[in-house]
């Protein structure tokens, strides 16, 4: 019996809970003071049925960027909320699939607290670590201040290394090679010190030779394909040649 009791005032504090909110959005939405319950009920549900529909969808995984982590850059894209009350959109994530996303570590600031202005479906997240999954979701949110649930969930898993990347110096050519990497079309080379692409190799092959003064330089590789991306190599130095070599003859 005493657990049927804690149930049920469970239940009925969460229905008084339900009411006052209805109630309370239904006043701010309505501006009309003390509104009628039913209008209350009609702006809950309109925030609580519509705005879900936002749709949300990897358009584009930018540069990744060279260093010891490899941070990497994506871009989400989504489809526009067309309420006239709109204000702007909200961008989540975290490393866990559990709500609310509470993560940090982007260069745009903590989950919740990143903001894209209305007329724009789109936004971006730098600083991401390889090492660690990545769940994404996005809200919208009005000129009151009231906030829609999450839109469906994104996730980038873990994300591998190209691997083994070696060099092999001649007198004017550098023959970089690496270990192949399933689902990747094209590999891209990069100048470590220019911080640019130099060449692009379409899979299955996996060597690059680029010519001309071979010392003093760095690479990385990337690799791109139609559903995933990886992870940066790491990166190779190329010595610099020793010059102005000179001989001392002793004759005895």
């Amino acid at each position: 019996m005493n657990s049927f009791l804690i149930v049920l005032f469970l239940v009925l504090g969460l229905c008084v809970t339900y009411l006052a909110i209805g109630f309370g959005l239904g006043v701010v939405l309505n501006k009309s003071g003390m509104g009628a319950v039913d209008s209350s009920f009609k702006g809950l549900f309109q925030f609580a049925l519509k705005w879900p529909k936002l749709f949300i969808k990897i358009g584009l995984v930018v540069m990744l960027l060279a260093g010891t982590a490899h941070a990497y850059t994506v871009t989400l894209q989504w489809d526009a909320v067309t309420d006239l009350d709109l204000a702007g959109y909200k961008m989540y994530y975290a490393n866990a699939n559990v709500q609310p996303f509470t993560g940090t570590g982007a260069t745009q600031g903590a989950s919740g607290t990143i903001t894209i202005p209305k007329g724009t479906q789109t936004g971006s997240l730098a600083g991401l670590d390889p090492a660690k999954p990545y769940y994404f979701a996005i809200t919208a949110y009005n000129t009151s201040g009231v906030e829609s649930v999450y839109s469906n969930i994104v996730t980038i898993p873990i994300i591998p290394p190209i691997a083994n990347l070696k060099a092999v110096v001649t007198q004017n050519t550098i023959i970089l090679s690496w270990n192949a990497m399933a689902g990747i079309t094209e590999y891209q080379v990069h100048d470590a010190k220019a911080n640019g692409i130099i060449q692009r190799v379409a899979a299955p092959a996996l060597t690059a030779t680029i010519t001309g003064v071979p010392g003093g330089r760095a690479f990385y590789v990337t690799g791109t394909g139609p559903a995933l991306f990886a992870v940066a190599s790491t990166i190779i130095n190329i010595p610099s040649a020793v010059t102005n070599m000179k001989a001392t003859v002793i004759i005895p």
